[in-house]
């Protein structure tokens, strides 16, 4: 347990230290682009490209080709192209955070809060740690409090935030039509295919701790009890031993291929509310009721509109936000010196 955690602390301070270090290195005023003007510094870039944690990640993958990229020629090469495309996609990032303060937009205190609880919240469960833990790592990093540790993230986040909020701006206002999501059915009904499916429920009794014959017998006395007028899913709770028994067996609906294959023939064999005699597969004997069946095909447009109306929106927005970046670029002026 010691050296889990100790595993976990060593990935949270490689979080820390690529914070960190952006914040040491700010001091480094050697520009290395501007954009209308305002200058993105060479320090800026080696916190963004963050050279060393590339390094780890690679070594941990091959070390050898690790060692190679980073003392060959060639390899020199490659990551001096890997900076400029970083560099590119700071300019960019440089670029929207100029458009979205011209157009006076703000993140409010409150909006900051729950962005900084959320990562703190994120940042101890993805890592299994708690409070206590969390001030230690800080404190080992030189970081006195999780306060100030909102402050570092928060330096290193707000512009994205900005950026995030200057499209949702921009996107706000795309509405899709009644008649373009008919229009999209109409043309993509291969799409809205669905195969016939019967939804099913069953009691698995396994072959773990019994022989073969005993489990065979324990499911004919369960089906026994099932033809005395015994309710299925109040049976299923009490004998199944597989994952669905505490919803009382309930698999929902499935089609062809999702279930091994006597299973699956017996289930579609079977007739509305018919049950099953002891179905032997790979994970024991299972007595199955089906309790509707629906044929193949084509899903309706009053089914299939949300969906529709969901994934045109999608499209719409990302279309608008390319445009609305694409103009930006032609009105701004970028002065790369790297």
């Amino acid at each position: 347990m010691k050296f889990k955690i100790s595993l976990i602390l060593m990935a949270l301070l490689l979080l820390i230290s690529s914070i960190a270090i952006g914040a040491k290195e700010d001091n480094d005023n050697n520009l290395v682009a501007t954009v209308n003007g305002e200058g993105i510094t060479e320090a800026q870039l080696n916190q963004f490209t963050n050279i060393q944690q590339l390094y780890r990640e690679l070594a941990q993958a091959n070390r050898d080709f690790a060692q190679l990229l980073f003392s060959s020629d060639e390899g020199k090469e490659l990551l001096n192209e890997y900076r400029k495309q970083k560099l590119n996609s700071l300019v960019n990032m440089k670029m929207l955070e100029i458009e979205a303060k011209n157009q006076e937009i703000t993140i409010s205190e409150d909006e900051k809060n729950s962005m900084l609880n959320n990562k703190i919240d994120s940042i101890k469960k993805q890592n299994q740690l708690t409070e206590e833990q969390l001030v230690d790592a800080l404190n080992s990093k030189g970081i006195n409090s999780i306060e100030e540790f909102k402050k570092m993230i928060w330096q290193d986040n707000k512009d994205e935030i900005l950026i995030q909020k200057l499209q949702q701006e921009v996107v706000d206002g795309v509405v899709i039509t009644e008649e373009e999501v008919e229009n999209y059915y109409e043309e993509n009904k291969s799409k809205f295919k669905r195969p016939a499916r019967v939804k099913a429920r069953h009691i698995l009794v396994t072959t773990d701790d019994k022989t073969d014959q005993e489990a065979k017998a324990k499911a004919k006395e369960v089906i026994n009890k099932l033809k005395e007028g015994a309710d299925f899913a109040t049976l299923a709770k009490e004998y199944s031993e597989g994952p669905s028994a505490e919803n009382g067996g309930d698999l929902g609906y499935f089609s062809k291929g999702q279930m091994v294959p006597a299973f699956e023939q017996a289930a579609f064999n079977l007739q509305v509310d018919e049950i099953s005699e002891p179905v032997k597969t790979k994970f024991g004997y299972h007595i199955i009721k089906v309790e509707d069946k629906q044929e193949a095909e084509i899903v309706s447009l009053a089914d299939a509109k949300e969906k529709i109306k969901n994934l045109l929106t999608q499209q719409a927005q990302q279309a608008k936000w390319n445009s609305f970046v694409k103009g930006l670029k032609e009105d701004t002026k970028v002065d790369i010196r790297l």
